[in-house]
């Protein structure tokens, strides 16, 4: 067993003495704690940052087993006996093994003397010739962990908070626009340069008839030509709106007009608000026409100001610079109790406290700019009470300022009555469609409208003094008209019985605590809106959705919505039926997952012509099943409306059975068409070239010496050899024996000799005795005809050029001609009215073959078909 003299021995053997002092030195001073480990798993090296960590001393350390030492640090968790066994194994196994070891690095708690602490600790082998250590470099990370726990613990406390304000806000919305719709002042909010909504005080004001009268106008268009100060009511207003959208707030004077023609005096204020993710102006306008009335008749009487000012009933100040007061009236000395000389001098601040000051500075700015500054304003006597009074400043001609102060002290008392009166009943509108009704801080009504009476179905006698919290059975009900007293505000949605009648309806009722001046709550007011007929409309159209849901998913048709982003946004069930997906596996995916990769872009370019407004026809394409097998579809789509935004509807049916069928009608059809060709072509063959032939033989046979008879035979053996030669050509024709027996290429080129003398005909093939089924080498056959007896006749041409290929497992043919070509745009006609095309079209729908048409006005036609033979 090494010691620790052993390992300061096995250091000296190992290195020189210098490298033994830095050694000792490094450990000594790292503020990381260090151990070295024997092999035997014995501690025999640890500095006092180590010692300090655990909170030991070194003789409590040093030459103990490192699974002796360390279970004694473990938390309780980790105190279980398998758990130390396993740590035990694990040191063990490392110890054996040491040579083949990395470093290791793990994050840990231990439990000290003091504390629980968190420490990182790094394991590593250290290898020397004569013997090999384990090194443990030990971090306290203490500190670094309390503090992410406490962030920890901060985030979700801030995620709390975050979702209280989301709440908050929420309601501190509905709060402004009840403000908004009862406020005796016009409100407005613009959005660019023009209104976009605004309450009803601002309709009655302006005299016009409802909101949407005043929306979308400029503000300029309810204002006269000029302004006061002469600028246009435009060019002023524009550049008072980009004022505010740059500066956030704007308050000044203005001039509108009503409907009458009559023109009123604003104070206008301008604020710049976040309103439905916009920038937006919100604008409060207070009517000051009899303000401005009273400003005209006192600058009219200002000459006579000498005279009446010691007689006006109104205290006069009179002041220079910031407030010194120069002159006073008998009125000021009486209502402040100052005399005139207490007064003349001193600064006009000595009659205000500090904290009236703060909150309403004297606005000397405005003044000084030629405005009249009107404030409600406490004034400080001499004897220090305290008297309200209305200060009326303005700027003389002289530049001197004027202070006019008017007691309104006994005003203030009947307006306070009034507001307490107001607050009570200016809420409630006997003629609004909703019921209204008014109710104390017990929760007892003490008022309401008929509308209340009517959707309740009682009589206002029995709902007066009806207390909401004890009388009431609806405790959802009950709760709503507690919350609105203590909260402010409560929302009530269900079915209602009214305990005052036999009447049993849907209504929604919304609650609001009525504050004082105070903030404090004085009484509620409760709006009522019958929603049965809503609630039924509701049920009826959730029945009809359901009628339509049912409709749509049990169509075996596949019907599908896609965005404008070409992504499936819904989709029935019938995916599942016909192509084995899951709805949901498809939804907000594009459509190539389930599409062919070869109809994929024709389809795109489809969806793309669809949202571009243009109509298309149904068209067949393949779709892929969930196991791989390609299945032929119709897909019929249509631009639509769908929530708002534009989509496409695509109805798409499964036509394998119709295309199978299709498929055999073809079939029959050519088959006997063939049949028929044959039949035709062997009666000829069989039965009139036979008796052509007997009636040359016996006209051969006539030995007449008539010069004339000789005439006559040999004409008539003519016209037999050529009516033979012409059968032959027939029979040939409807049934080619070289196409049966030689094949297709045999076939073409004998067809091409017949037509060398009308029009020249190049043949390019890589096919030599290749063979492709009758069926299939037939209509390669009568298609290349057709193609050729329509170039004859139609095209104008001088050259047909033909290329046969088999190529990549592809049966191709490449037909062109350098005729007069066709206009494209009536290609689809053609293919009904004319040129063959429409036989065409059904012979390369026998055999699921594929082809394509280029042409265009005097540029040739060129005809490609395609059929892939996987041949054995």
């Amino acid at each position: 067993m090494n010691t620790n003299n052993d390992f300061g021995s096995l250091i000296k053997k190992e290195f020189p003495k210098s490298s033994e002092n830095i050694f000792k030195g490094f450990i000594g001073q790292s503020s990381e704690g260090i151990a070295l480990i024997n092999e035997e798993g014995l501690i025999v090296e640890c500095n006092e940052a180590m010692l300090h960590i655990y909170e030991v001393e070194k003789e409590n350390i040093i030459g103990k087993h490192i699974w002796d030492f360390e279970p004694q640090f473990f938390i309780h968790e980790k105190q279980k006996k398998e758990f130390i066994n396993k740590v035990y194994k694990i040191q063990k196994e490392y110890l054996k093994n040491i040579k083949d070891q990395k470093p290791e690095t793990l994050e840990t708690e231990i439990v000290t003397k003091t504390k629980v602490k968190y420490i990182n600790l790094l394991i590593f082998p250290i290898l020397t010739e004569n013997a090999c250590f384990v090194g443990r470099i030990i971090n306290d990370i203490t500190e670094k962990k309390e503090k992410e726990i406490e962030l920890r613990n901060y985030k979700n406390r801030l995620e709390l908070l975050v979702e209280e304000r989301t709440g908050e806000l929420k309601l501190s919305e509905e709060k402004f626009r009840l403000l908004f719709e009862k406020s005796h002042d016009p409100i407005l909010i613009i959005d660019g340069y023009n209104f976009v909504e605004c309450n009803e005080s601002a309709v009655h004001m302006l005299g016009f008839k409802s909101k949407e009268d005043i929306f979308k106008i400029h503000p300029s268009q309810i204002s006269p030509q000029h302004q006061p100060d002469g600028r246009l009511s435009y060019e002023k207003a524009q550049e008072l709106m980009d004022l505010t959208y740059k500066e956030g707030f704007k308050r000044f004077e203005w001039i509108h007009i009503n409907t009458k023609g009559h023109e009123i005096v604003m104070d206008i204020s301008l604020t710049k608000i976040p309103y439905k993710g916009r920038q937006m102006i919100f604008t409060v306008w207070r009517d000051i026409t009899k303000q401005k009335q009273y400003e005209k008749s006192l600058k009219a009487s200002e000459k006579q100001f000498s005279t009446l000012f010691e007689q006006a009933a109104d205290g006069i100040l009179v002041g220079i610079k910031d407030g010194e007061i120069v002159e006073a009236n008998e009125s000021i000395c009486n209502l402040t109790g100052y005399s005139k000389d207490e007064l003349i001098g001193k600064n006009i601040k000595i009659l205000f406290t500090k904290d009236i000051l703060t909150k309403k500075p004297l606005r000397y700015d405005l003044v000084k700019k030629g405005e009249t500054v009107i404030s409600d304003r406490e004034l400080v006597r001499k004897d220090g009470s305290i008297i309200h009074t209305e200060m009326n400043t303005k700027i003389l001609d002289d530049g001197r300022m004027q202070a006019l102060f008017r007691d309104v002290t006994k005003r203030k008392h009947i307006e306070r009555a009034l507001i307490e009166s107001e607050e009570k009943y200016r809420n409630i509108f006997y003629s609004s469609p909703l019921g209204i009704f008014h109710y104390d801080v017990n929760g007892i009504i003490t008022d309401c409208n008929e509308n209340f009476v009517k959707i309740i179905g009682s009589n206002k006698t029995a709902l007066v003094g009806l207390n909401m919290i004890t009388q009431l059975k609806d405790k959802k009900l009950v709760k709503c008209v507690k919350d609105s007293l203590s909260k402010g505000e409560a929302y009530y949605e269900d079915l209602y019985q009214s305990v005052t009648a036999n009447k049993r309806n849907y209504v929604r009722v919304l609650f609001n605590g009525i504050r004082d001046k105070q903030n404090q709550i004085i009484s509620g007011l409760g709006i009522v809106e019958d929603i049965t007929e809503r609630k039924h409309a509701e049920e009826l159209l959730k029945r009809s959705e359901e009628k339509i849901s049912n409709i749509y998913h049990s169509s075996k048709d596949i019907i599908m919505i896609i965005n404008s982003d070409a992504k499936i946004i819904n989709i029935n069930q019938a995916i599942e039926k016909q192509l084995g997906y899951s709805v949901d596996s498809v939804i907000n995916k594009s459509p190539k997952v389930i599409i062919g990769e070869k109809d994929w872009k024709s389809i795109e370019e489809r969806i793309q012509q669809l949202l571009n407004g243009k109509k298309i026809a149904p068209r067949e394409f393949k779709m892929i099943s969930k196991d791989g097998k390609e299945i032929l579809f119709e897909g019929n789509s249509k631009l639509i409306n769908y929530e708002g935004e534009r989509a496409i509807l695509s109805i798409i049916r499964n036509i394998t059975e119709r295309k199978q069928l299709e498929q055999r009608i073809f079939d029959v059809m050519i088959e006997t068409e063939e049949k028929e060709r044959q039949r035709l072509a062997s009666d000829i063959h069989d039965e009139v070239g036979p008796l052509l032939s007997s009636l040359k033989m016996y006209i051969e046979m006539i030995n007449e010496k008539s010069g004339k008879e000789e005439f006559i035979k040999g004409k008539l053996q003519d016209l037999i050899k050529e009516t033979i030669v012409n059968i032959r050509e027939v029979s040939n024709d409807l049934s080619p024996n070289l196409l049966t027996n030689y094949g297709l290429i045999s076939a073409i080129k004998s067809f091409i000799k017949t037509q060398k003398e009308i029009i020249k005909i190049d043949l390019n093939t890589n096919i030599n005795n290749e063979r492709f089924g009758i069926k299939i080498e037939t209509v390669f056959y009568r298609i290349l005809k057709e193609l050729i007896n329509n170039t004859i006749k139609h095209a104008n041409a001088s050259k047909v050029t033909i290329k046969m290929e088999y190529t990549d497992q592809k049966l191709i043919l490449d037909y062109r001609d350098n005729g007069i070509g066709m206009n494209p745009k009536i290609l689809t006609s053609c293919k009904t009215k004319g040129l063959g095309l429409n036989n065409i079209d059904n012979r390369v729908k026998t055999i699921d073959g594929k082809y394509e048409i280029i042409t265009d006005k005097n540029k040739g036609f060129q005809f490609i078909l395609t059929k892939e033979i996987q041949k054995k």
